[in-house]
């Protein structure tokens, strides 16, 4: 996660430690995140304090929550729809 405006915005577990670039979209209604130059990201800005990417969060859980369990894309779905409604998804 990334931080922008108090805001928390995904990027790829990959990138976890890395130094990114984030900027703001000329609409005001967006932003981009980018590592070495290259666009890893790119989100809407919400209200909500938590913003992620679905495979983003996929990612994270299977690193972390699920490390060593083994669970389909709609078992990962089902905990994020029952477990994360903090999150803009």
């Amino acid at each position: 996660m990334v931080k922008f405006r108090k805001h928390q915005y995904s990027v790829n577990p990959k990138y976890i430690g890395k130094m990114v670039e984030i900027k703001e979209t000329s609409d005001r209604k967006g932003i981009k995140i980018f590592y070495a130059d290259r666009l890893i990201s790119a989100h809407k800005l919400t209200a909500k304090p938590f913003i992620s990417h679905r495979g983003d969060l996929h990612e994270v859980l299977k690193t972390d929550l699920f490390k060593n369990i083994e669970v389909s894309e709609e078992e990962l779905d089902k905990y994020m729809h029952n477990n994360l409604e903090i999150y803009d998804l």
